[in-house]
């Protein structure tokens, strides 16, 4: 699609402006009413949806040109989704989520892009992560855990650790503490170490598509070699690119991780105190869906 096939659907934006605010029913006040974080910090009408549907219109009836503010009303966006959800629940069901995401992928196509988005794509381009770290620490984070390389060995559970959960201190905690937990109920789990590619969900986001498509392919073909079935991951960027964007099936919210093994007995049940299940992102549930392919994902 182009930013083209959404002006009939900009055009039936009413500008009622229910996509700045959370659902109208469940403002409790002022100060937790306001849904879109780039209008609550920008404070002007084209930072919303409302807005970004006008800057289309203008843009693909030739009334206005790229510049240097419709690069940031545009790349300011989030896609949080707040305004999608809105939408969809107060007034005309339209996309304005897509639409945004579209928008930027269409800057991105023309070379209307950020200094600051660059540094990151090229990280990406270079060591496959988005922090510009060196791609042959990827896999040190799982050091003095019996998990396998899958680089070398075979199984059919792959954790996908993910760019931060690889990289930061504190975040490696949670990774390590996840892949302990599998190998306690017996999983057959490895990891890809330094083969592990971005999930690109990040990137996706910020409109770079054919770089999204080669982090897909990285990982695609990296799990088909090493015999993955199942795509575990912490990360709440990997669990949305994989469960939407890479179109797996048989995915599973990622409270079944431990529930699954509690009932088959590998685990406590009832699990002891402190295990959890719980949502990485509280945006997920805008974004259920139940896309086919051949990988399962499950999330911890």
């Amino acid at each position: 699609m182009s930013i083209k096939d959404y002006v009939a659907e900009a055009e039936r934006c009413s500008q009622c402006s229910y996509c700045k605010w959370i659902p109208f029913d469940q403002i409790k006040s002022l100060r937790f009413g306001l849904g879109c974080p780039s209008l609550a910090y920008n404070n002007f009408n084209s930072y919303s949806a409302r807005g970004r549907y006008a800057v289309i219109i203008s843009l693909t009836k030739g009334w206005s040109d790229y510049t240097d503010k419709v690069k940031d009303i545009a790349f300011r966006c989030m896609n949080c989704g707040s305004c999608d959800v809105s939408c969809k629940i107060c007034r005309y069901n339209l996309e304005p989520l897509e639409m945004t995401r579209e928008l930027k992928a269409q800057l991105v196509k023309d070379g209307q892009t950020l200094p600051q988005l660059e540094t990151v794509i090229d990280s990406v381009r270079k060591d496959h992560n988005t922090l510009s770290r060196p791609k042959a620490g990827r896999g040190k984070w799982a050091d003095g855990l019996a998990v396998k390389d899958l680089s070398k060995e075979k199984a059919k559970v792959v954790f996908h650790a993910g760019c931060r959960f690889s990289y930061d201190p504190e975040q490696q905690k949670v990774a390590r503490t996840a892949v302990k937990l599998l190998l306690k109920a017996g999983v057959d789990l490895g990891i890809m170490g330094k083969n592990e590619s971005c999930c690109g969900g990040r990137i996706y986001d910020m409109g770079y598509r054919q770089e999204f498509k080669e982090c897909a392919q990285r990982n695609i073909e990296a799990w088909t070699k090493a015999g993955v079935k199942t795509i575990v991951t912490s990360c709440a960027d990997g669990y949305h690119a994989f469960k939407r964007l890479y179109r797996p099936s048989g995915q599973r919210r990622q409270t079944e991780i431990p529930q699954d093994y509690s009932n088959n007995g590998h685990l406590p049940r009832p699990l002891p105190p402190g295990t959890t299940g719980r949502t990485l992102c509280p945006l997920e549930g805008k974004r259920e869906e139940n896309p086919e392919s051949n990988h399962r994902l499950r999330t911890t």
